[in-house]
């Protein structure tokens, strides 16, 4: 991991920016929250998962930047091709 291991401060940190991101992902619009996974380590939150689209990507992006103590979001959300 970055920066080595997380004190137990740091940890109870991220997991509670975690639980604040994923709020954040059930109010936004148009998106299905539960189809994205959020990670957190030292205030970066990484997205990944899938989206209908390019704009409920653009979303959960913009919701998780939103949250306090996030540093960073880095996005590996996949947006599904239409079948």
């Amino acid at each position: 991991p970055e920066g080595g291991p997380r004190s137990t401060g740091q940890y109870t940190h991220d997991v509670a920016v975690t639980a604040r991101v994923r709020e954040a992902l059930i109010r936004a619009p148009g998106l299905r929250s539960n189809t994205i996974q959020v990670e957190t380590y030292r205030g970066t939150v990484q997205l990944s998962g899938f989206a209908d689209d390019e704009d409920s990507a653009a979303n959960a992006i913009a919701a998780a930047r939103q949250v306090p103590g996030v540093n960073e979001v880095r996005n590996n959300i996949q947006v599904r091709k239409p079948q």
